[in-house]
């Protein structure tokens, strides 16, 4: 039989275990995923989701996560999302180093010759850059 037929696998499901675990499920005798009393799940070695999936309480990845090509993430329209929620920890884009968010860099001002232009122009890039959370607000 195929690996993903239905008739080839057990599924166990266990409720209210020693360890705080409210549910586990277990397959070929490893367990694959579990439901802790806080709502959390925890997926044991390479879990694939697929199709439309809503997680109403929070996952963490511990290993990181692989997107396919082409596959895109689609986020709330209302209220928004974060990606990092305190100014120290750490992101890196496009296999730059993590760092923590950035310091402001300051405005523009002085100078024996102004380019009133250029200083409005370097001042809304700064500003879009501390909007997105790159920048530290001045």
């Amino acid at each position: 039989m195929a690996d993903n037929d239905l008739e080839a696998r057990t599924i166990t499901l266990a409720m209210g275990t020693d360890d705080g675990t409210v549910i586990n499920v277990t397959s070929g005798g490893s367990s694959k995923f579990s439901v802790d009393s806080d709502g959390n799940v925890i997926a044991a070695g390479t879990t694939a989701v697929t199709g439309a999936t809503t997680f109403t309480a929070a996952v963490t990845l511990n290993g990181g996560a692989t997107f396919g090509e082409g596959d895109n993430i689609a986020v709330g329209t209302s209220t928004g999302t974060k990606i990092g929620t305190a100014t120290s920890q750490k992101i890196g884009f496009f296999n730059a180093t993590p760092v923590v968010q950035q310091t402001n860099v300051a405005d523009p001002s002085g100078g024996a010759t102004q380019d009133a232009e250029a200083r409005t122009a370097i001042a809304a890039i700064l500003t879009r850059l501390e909007t997105l959370g790159l920048f530290a607000a001045s």
